[in-house]
């Protein structure tokens, strides 16, 4: 059978939506990026790009960042095939010559019913403003 693919546009209805505080993000089950992807944004113009093609065209405008004092990193899992996975940041760590970012990868376990539906879940968080190399690591 044909699995149906599920999309709320990013920021919409399937999304964990943080954008108030000190520290915004966005996390969720369904974008328009469909291949694993880490991120690191620095620049309003690079945000505004990664947002058209995460919203899939259905959101017009990027959310704000303050790109002066903020940059945006974050995990896109790919398409995965069923409902019940997601991507997490785990921990965000400055180190004297990078940042490390610790992610996550989850999936319904073993035999557990979900539903069969293609989802794209993903993590985005602001953090402070940094010139440092950026790694990502998958805890496992």
């Amino acid at each position: 059978p044909a699995k149906a693919r599920a999309f709320a546009p990013a920021g919409g209805a399937g999304s964990n939506e943080k954008t108030k505080g000190p520290n915004p993000s966005w996390k969720g089950a369904a974008s328009g990026i469909t291949a694993f992807r880490t991120v690191v944004i620095r620049t309003s113009e690079a945000w505004a790009s990664l947002w058209i093609e995460h919203s899939a065209g259905q959101t017009s405008m990027a959310p704000m960042v303050d790109f002066e004092s903020f940059m945006v990193v974050g995990v896109f899992a790919g398409t995965k095939p069923t409902a019940g996975c997601a991507v997490e940041i785990v921990d965000i760590r400055t180190m004297p010559d990078q940042i490390i970012v610790n992610y996550r990868e989850t999936s319904p376990p073993a035999g557990m019913a979900a539903a069969a539906v293609l989802t794209q879940p993903y993590d985005l968080r602001v953090i402070p403003r940094t010139n440092l190399p950026v790694t990502f690591l998958r805890e496992l």
